[in-house]
């Protein structure tokens, strides 16, 4: 890669990551749709504001400019699920602000989709330290909604190895969940 240290340089790599998001703007629109979907009815962000945020957090990425299109739908796919998780975040502590109620004798809940947002953030934290590549197959087959074969192709390893990672990963998330 290029040192992106002069201005001219900087100028062509965020020209070269501009373009790729007009030409994959509908494929991260669609990320984006399928991700609120799966959230609780009637969330704020909609999928215009969701896919916006992604694209501003995104142009900041300067090893972004010479990714493959699966690469950067991977890194949209990331960042629009970190938009999700900083939103449920600011969301929650709001709401904590709002009800200052005392613990005692108070048992946790997880029927807040918040929470269980934030619950199987940390979750997936704790997979990227067990197994980065099982971590990395989750996040475009779940989070960017690629086949195995575009999985294989953004990872470049054998679809049998991502079909092998992504069973393994999503029980070892089931576990996980049900304790």
């Amino acid at each position: 890669m290029a040192d992106l240290g002069s201005g001219e340089d900087m100028s062509l790599a965020g020209d070269a990551v501009r373009k790729m998001m007009a030409e994959l703007q509908a494929d991260v629109r669609a990320i984006a749709h399928k991700r609120l979907a799966a959230e609780r009815p009637g969330h704020i962000l909609q999928t215009t504001a969701l896919a916006h945020e992604a694209f501003l957090r995104l142009l900041d990425q300067k090893n972004l400019a010479r990714c493959s299109p699966a690469e950067f739908l991977a890194a949209a796919a990331l960042t629009i699920r970190r938009v999700l998780i900083d939103h449920a975040r600011t969301e929650l502590a709001l709401k904590r602000a709002a009800k200052r109620v005392p613990l005692n004798g108070v048992e946790p809940v997880i029927d807040d989709p918040n929470l269980r947002l934030l619950v199987l953030d940390d979750l997936l934290k704790k997979l990227r330290e067990h197994s980065r590549r099982e971590y990395q197959v989750v996040m475009l087959r779940f989070f960017s909604g690629m086949t195995e074969g575009e999985t294989a192709e953004a990872l470049r390893i054998p679809r049998r190895t991502v079909s092998r990672d992504w069973s393994h990963a999503r029980a070892w998330l089931k576990s996980q969940m049900s304790k």
